[in-house]
């Protein structure tokens, strides 16, 4: 199979994505994969569409952003039925100690084999180091825990400075960052509407508005509860969560770096104290969640 590929992420190829879209999506043969696809809107979308009705092949389209971009509410054309959505989630721990993880084919299939499984020998401070290390691939390669924590502040204000504009032409920036640091000071709790606005000093209005549009954005998740049955978790609430487990750490106030004791000097990894860890934001959560959609 021959493989195209374009990444709307400079203006001749955006300008091109839109002023010729047909073109654009029929000039090369073959898989075509398109990165930040949204930044084109509904004139890409539907030529895409075009493009698949003339031909029952599968496979042709390969769509990948940084935000779900069919959920944007300028977008009429949801390309229903033509695609499968795949959302790609942050490192696991396994992927990031390059260990493979079957504790879920095991729980479902063999559940007498989790009884096997070792517990990881990990203090408390190691665990809160592991949260703020994130699970996004580019600061799990940047040593300096400083240079990490600016990388996190500036991905949070490339989301909502730009991408959240893109989506829904937000004025208020501000309201974004203030909703996705209440629902960080919230996270693991349930979902709460009245709350989120109280912590905010938003109207509810507004913060539903602002929650779908940060879900969109791959930066905060609703997740359903797990119950015994459909019927009670169809009554129960959402837990309030975030993408990777740096993101939780918005909820605090920023604070200086604390200084390492002796026997931890030279470590490339910050020290945080467990009790009151809230006190501290080390920054969010790394690297753009990917989506990818397979046409």
């Amino acid at each position: 199979m021959s493989l195209g590929g374009a990444k709307i992420t400079d203006t001749p190829t955006l300008q091109s994505a839109l002023t010729d879209h047909t073109g654009f999506v029929t000039g090369v043969p073959g898989l075509q994969v398109i990165d930040e696809v949204q930044r084109a809107g509904e004139p890409l979308v539907l030529a895409i569409k075009h493009a698949m009705d003339r031909s029952d092949q599968p496979g042709q389209f390969l769509l990948a952003g940084s935000t779900r971009f069919l959920d944007n509410p300028g977008l009429t054309e949801s390309l229903a039925g033509r695609l499968l959505i795949q959302d790609l989630l942050p490192f696991s721990q396994g992927e990031i100690c390059g260990r493979r993880e079957r504790f879920l084919s095991d729980a479902m299939g063999d559940p007498l084999a989790v009884r096997a499984y070792l517990p990881q020998p990990l203090n408390r401070d190691e665990y809160l180091d592991r949260i703020c290390l994130g699970g996004y691939p580019e600061p799990l390669s940047i040593d300096h825990p400083g240079t990490r924590i600016r990388w996190f502040d500036s991905y949070v204000r490339a989301v909502v400075d730009r991408d959240l504009r893109e989506m829904a032409r937000v004025r208020e920036p501000a309201a974004a960052d203030q909703v996705l640091r209440s629902c960080a000071a919230l996270t693991g709790q349930e979902f709460n509407t009245v709350t989120l606005s109280q912590r905010a000093g938003r109207s509810r209005a507004t913060v539903d508005r602002y929650v779908r549009l940060l879900e969109a954005a791959f930066l905060v998740h609703r997740l359903p509860p797990y119950t015994r049955n459909d019927l009670t978790r169809a009554a129960a609430g959402d837990f309030c969560r975030q993408r990777d487990p740096q993101t939780s750490l918005l909820g605090g106030r920023a604070a200086p770096p604390l200084t390492l004791p002796h026997h931890r000097q030279g470590r490339s990894r910050p020290h945080h104290r467990t009790s009151g860890w809230h006190d501290h934001r080390p920054g969010i959560k790394g690297g753009p969640q990917r989506e990818q959609r397979r046409l």
